[in-house]
């Protein structure tokens, strides 16, 4: 087990950023990051915060859930 696998085991709450004026790549690894948490790790409370993006975006699986 690696160093960042130990410190997820041990989580309880995962906040995912990104950057300022999100941009689609922006959105969908966020997204794409939390999806395979919420997978792997589903004892971890997992939450993004974005600024507000595209409606374009929300498609996405997730984007619903995004805190702004």
């Amino acid at each position: 087990m690696d160093f960042f696998e130990e410190i997820l085991e041990q989580a309880k709450h995962v906040a995912i950023l990104g950057h300022v004026r999100p941009d689609g790549d922006c959105v969908g690894s966020c997204l794409g990051l939390k999806n395979y948490l919420k997978n792997k790790y589903p004892q971890i409370a997992v939450q993004v915060y974005l600024e507000p993006f595209s409606d374009c975006f929300g498609f996405l699986n997730g984007a619903e859930e995004i805190s702004h």
